[in-house]
């Protein structure tokens, strides 16, 4: 899939000695995409979930989506995000709709919340709790 490391990238990523917080936030950081840097989360977070859940990695990731955003899901990026074998957690979801929030989405928060159930996610208040 295009954007999304192939199987084999993957797997040799998974045996190879993973990311460290202030690694995978300084790449975070740089990336001028705010869709680069979601891709690389998830990489990450598929990778090691260990370091995709330290409040610093997230913490980067919603002022890189601040910055450079807003990053909203489309129907493209769903599939996308599908079809690399990825998924949207909860702790992923808390920082979309956390920078959406801070560039005053709140409509799109609302909206996005509303469906959640749509995205394979119950609603509950660890999403709601920002």
């Amino acid at each position: 899939m295009r954007g999304f490391a192939s199987s084999a990238s993957r797997a040799a990523a998974a045996s190879a000695k993973p990311f460290k917080p202030l690694i995978s936030s300084a790449f975070l950081q740089i990336q001028e995409n705010p869709l680069h840097s979601l891709r690389f989360y998830l990489w990450v977070f598929n990778t090691d979930p260990v370091y995709a859940r330290d409040q610093s990695v997230k913490t980067v990731l919603r002022n890189a989506l601040f910055r450079k955003g807003p990053l909203l899901l489309s129907m493209e990026l769903l599939k996308e995000i599908r079809d690399s074998g990825y998924r949207i957690s909860d702790e992923l979801m808390c920082v979309l709709i956390g920078s959406w929030g801070r560039l005053g989405l709140a409509k799109y928060c609302n909206d996005v919340f509303a469906q959640i159930c749509f995205l394979g996610m119950k609603p509950s208040l660890i999403v709601l709790v920002l």
